[in-house]
């Protein structure tokens, strides 16, 4: 990738990259909705890469519910982007379904009465709407 860093070894042996080439790099928080035929059940919520990442596709493998994309948030900063989805779950009650149920996941997961909340949190903290 021609990024510059410093990294200590055994993490190399581990496969970690601390380049935008690894998993640490998450700039993009996104809010889907999570239905059963035509009724919404509940939002899931996360952060990813932007590069190369399908995650709505990887979260899908694991249930049975039907799930949809309401929008994505872009962060200049990793760090911003980290702290809005610990802000989501720190100030709304999240999991609100089983490991059974939902298992890639579970813990971002909030009542579909959240919405604004969620959107609200990823602006405050520096989220651009795509």
């Amino acid at each position: 990738c021609g990024e510059s860093f410093e990294r200590m070894h055994g993490d190399f042996k581990c496969g970690k990259l601390p380049c935008s080439c690894g998993h640490y790099r998450q700039t993009i928080a996104y809010i889907h909705i999570v239905s059963d035929g035509d009724t919404d059940k509940f939002l899931k919520f996360g952060i990813t890469r932007p590069i190369g990442s399908n995650r709505l596709k990887s979260i899908a493998q694991g249930t049975c519910y039907d799930i949809r994309n309401l929008g994505e948030w872009s962060f200049t900063e990793c760090a911003d982007c980290k702290r809005a989805e610990k802000t989501v779950k720190g100030q709304l009650v999240c999991g609100v379904v089983t490991k059974n149920e939902f298992k890639s996941g579970w813990t971002e997961t909030t009542s579909l009465s959240n919405l604004e909340a969620i959107i609200k949190i990823f602006e405050d903290c520096g989220g651009i709407k795509l």
